[in-house]
């Protein structure tokens, strides 16, 4: 089966810091992994039988492991409250750790209603807990509570990258274009920054505590990509950024529209090309406006014509004044009769095709 999915980066490792250790002061149980092994990801959560916990019956299955962490302390009622009778205390190790992550049991919708971190309680309600702390290579997380009796802790992921990952759980629509020209019918020539548009459902109310953290904001990087189930190979098929937020309350979905950051070109500034007595070709040009765009942006190679095409073009009198990089490369494109405009692989291509 073919399906499409997508990734928005609200935050990234290279502005939250590293965890590369996690340790618990509790054991864990004799179906589970170490909490190791949930350090930097997200595992997918299942139901297994827990006894003492599970009903018979209730869809839960009969597991001889698991790839994610759970406690060997389970919660118990008291006064009203389900608690660890010992709390479990959990301290991250790594670089620079200034947001966690963690994910609870997403499966079986079971979490604490609140945790401790540093001292300072944190409160939310749904398995996914984005803590803010301060830059520190080591935290402490204190949990002594559940919201379901006679269950032990479960961690499904700890990491520090904030990212919403959208596929046939979630997904409902997602369109983008990729394309050279603004006009099919009549002769165009240009820069072409395409677009897209997702939407999906907010299904833990996870995307509404993002937008109270306001972290749901224009220029976010979004990854789409199609992928082959049946092979479990992946495609890139596009590389966009966010650009307005629309969420529905009463529904919980969420529209998102993209755009490629062609754009941002316009709001640098370079210096103009200066005449300097002599002739100059179109490449020349190109290559100037190419050395004065930041090193992000990775080009393809030009073919043939187009090659041909800017050295062939000379120019008796090449100048312009200081100008956007946008208006550099627009003037190039209408004085040659180029395209130019992102390719599924996230390169800017260059290309004459009249």
């Amino acid at each position: 089966m073919i399906t499409l999915t997508a990734r928005i980066e609200l935050l990234s490792t290279d502005n939250a810091g590293v965890i590369s250790r996690a340790q618990s002061s509790a054991g864990k149980n004799n179906i589970s992994a170490d909490i190791q092994n949930v350090v930097g990801t997200k595992k997918v959560g299942r139901r297994p039988f827990i006894i003492g916990g599970s009903k018979i019956g209730d869809g839960c299955i009969f597991s001889t492991g698991e790839d994610y962490y759970m406690g060997n302390i389970v919660s118990r009622e008291t006064n009203g409250e389900y608690k660890f009778s010992t709390p479990y205390t959990i301290t991250i190790y790594g670089k620079d750790i200034s947001t966690i992550n963690i994910i609870f049991d997403t499966q079986n919708k079971q979490f604490p209603t609140s945790i401790e971190v540093d001292g300072q309680t944190y409160s939310d309600d749904d398995p996914a807990f984005l803590v803010f702390v301060e830059k520190a290579d080591t935290h402490t997380i204190v949990i002594d509570n559940w919201n379901a009796p006679n269950f032990p802790l479960r961690i499904q992921g700890l990491f520090v990258d904030v990212a919403i990952t959208l596929d046939k759980s979630n997904l409902m629509d997602i369109s983008r274009t990729i394309s050279d020209r603004s006009d099919f019918t009549l002769p165009s020539w240009g820069i072409i920054s395409n677009t897209g548009d997702i939407q999906f459902v907010d299904l833990d109310s996870e995307i509404a505590d993002y937008a109270q953290m306001q972290l749901l904001k224009s220029g976010l990087k979004v990854i789409i990509s199609v992928n082959n189930t049946l092979t479990h190979e992946s495609e890139h098929v596009g590389t966009f950024l966010t650009k307005d937020w629309n969420y529905d309350n009463y529904n919980r979905v969420v529209q998102v529209s993209l755009e490629d950051d062609l754009l941002a070109w316009q709001d640098i500034t370079i210096e103009g090309y200066k005449y300097t007595g002599q002739e100059a070709t179109a490449k020349d040009i190109y290559l100037y406006l190419q050395s004065r765009t930041p090193s992000k942006y990775e080009f393809e190679p030009l073919n043939d014509t187009t090659n041909d095409k800017l050295l062939s073009t000379k120019l008796q009198y090449p100048y312009f004044s200081s100008c956007s990089l946008w208006e550099g490369y627009q003037k190039l494109c209408e004085l040659v009769g180029l395209h130019i405009y992102k390719n599924n692989n996230n390169k800017v291509v260059c290309i004459y095709n009249v």
